[in-house]
C-alpha cells in the first residue's frame, strides 16, 4: 500500500543521508496543503470546535507549532528550490543528491542537519534552516558544527568530510543574521553562504 501511495505520489519517502538502503524511510504526505492540514488543522480539531479558530491561532499554533511546522516541512524545500535556480547564477557549486539527517548520535543525543548535499565535485554541502522570527546569531553556526563533531565522531564519515576546511555551509534564516554570526562564520574558516528571505525568491 505503501509503495502505491509514494508510485501515485500521494507520500514522499525520505531516508537519513548516506544511510544504507535497508535502513528505514521516513514518509511524509507529498501535498504541502494537505501536509499543513493533517499537521496543524487535525491534530487541533477539538480546540478549534471549542474555542475560535482565531483563538487557537493566537494560543497555540502561531507561538511554536506553526514555525517548526513551516520549517521542518516547507521551509527546507524551498532553500533546495531556490539553490536548484540560482546556483549557477551566484557561483555556487552544483549539487547532484541532497538530503538530511536526524536522529541520535551515540550518546543518544538529539542531532539535526537540515541540508547534506552531495555536490558534483564529490565534495558535501552542509547547513541549516531557520524560519523563526529573529535574526540567526553565532549560535547557529556553533550548533551546526557541535551536530557535526559529534556525528563524526559516531562514525558519520559524511560528518567528518563536513568539517573539512574546503567544505561549503549553506546557513538560511528568514530574518536575516546578527553580526555575531558573521564573526563567527569567519572565525571559522569554511565557505559559508548566508541567506535571507530576499534571497529565496
Amino acid at each position: 500500500m505503501t509503495s502505491l501511495m509514494a508510485t501515485l505520489g500521494f507520500i514522499e519517502g525520505e531516508r537519513n543521508f548516506n544511510e544504507p538502503r535497508n535502513q528505514a524511510l521516513r514518509y511524509r504526505i507529498a501535498d504541502p496543503a494537505l501536509r499543513m492540514y493533517y499537521g496543524l488543522v487535525l491534530p487541533n480539531q477539538s480546540a478549534i470546535a471549542t474555542a475560535e479558530a482565531s483563538v487557537v491561532w493566537r494560543d497555540r499554533l502561531a507561538p511554536q507549532v506553526f514555525p517548526t511546522h513551516v520549517g521542518q516541512h516547507v521551509f527546507e524545500d524551498v532553500i533546495r528550490q531556490a539553490y536548484h535556480r540560482f546556483w549557477e547564477q551566484r557561483g555556487l557549486p552544483p549539487v547532484a543528491e541532497w538530503g538530511r539527517w536526524a536522529g541520535k548520535d551515540t550518546d543518544r543525543q538529539d542531532a539535526e542537519i537540515d541540508v547534506v548535499a552531495r555536490l558534483l565535485d564529490g565534495g558535501l554541502l552542509t547547513g541549516s534552516a531557520r524560519i523563526r522570527n529573529e535574526l540567526a546569531d553565532a549560535k547557529v553556526l556553533l550548533k551546526h558544527v557541535a551536530d557535526l563533531r559529534r556525528l563524526a565522531d559516531s562514525g558519520r564519515g559524511w560528518a567528518r568530510e563536513a568539517l573539512g576546511p574546503g567544505s561549503p555551509m549553506l546557513f538560511a534564516s528568514a530574518w536575516g543574521f546578527k553580526e555575531s554570526f558573521t564573526a563567527a562564520a569567519a572565525d571559522l574558516g569554511n565557505p559559508i553562504i548566508q541567506w535571507q528571505a530576499d534571497d529565496l525568491f
